[in-house]
């Protein structure tokens, strides 16, 4: 839910009804769905003001987008989420996965060589608080650039 909210709110959509409902499913307990009825909202730059989407093309793909990203969400950690919808939306969610994993692997790699001395310092967090500052996001996100490019190109030679 909290994740659901999260994408909305920074996707530009508002949520007009909303419904939880627990279905019973037997010996497995219980099934819980969440339903919600959204809407996009448009804010008109020069008078400040709120208006539903009247655009229909524009509304098809705000909704293909939303309905894309919900998807991945589900399966997103929680450093990744904040990172690419609330700090540096900019990045797009591939990139922020690829950035929030090299600093989860570099963890371990940079404890091990500073010893017990680098626990504190080489934290996942100051890792990630690092290479997210506004100094170093920008050479973060041409690094996850090529590990996408190289994946893309993987994939070609094996079709």
């Amino acid at each position: 839910l909290e994740h659901t909210c999260r994408l909305l709110f920074v996707q530009g959509f508002d949520v007009n009804k909303a419904r939880l409902d627990v279905i019973p499913d037997g010996d497995n307990g219980n099934v819980t769905m969440l339903r919600l009825l959204v809407h996009p909202i448009i804010v008109d730059t020069e008078s400040g003001v709120n208006s539903n989407a009247n655009n229909v093309v524009d509304t098809k793909s705000r909704f293909e987008r939303l309905k894309y990203n919900l998807k991945r969400s589900k399966w997103l950690d929680d450093t990744t989420m904040k990172l690419v919808f609330e700090d540096e939306p900019w990045l797009g969610v591939k990139r922020g996965e690829i950035i929030t994993a090299m600093c989860n692997l570099l963890h371990p790699i940079f404890t091990k060589t500073a010893g017990s001395g680098g626990s504190n310092f080489y934290s996942k967090h100051n890792i990630l608080q690092t290479v997210t500052n506004s100094g170093s996001i920008g050479h973060a996100a041409k690094i996850a650039d090529l590990f996408l490019n190289v994946s893309v190109r993987n994939s070609q030679w094996t079709t």
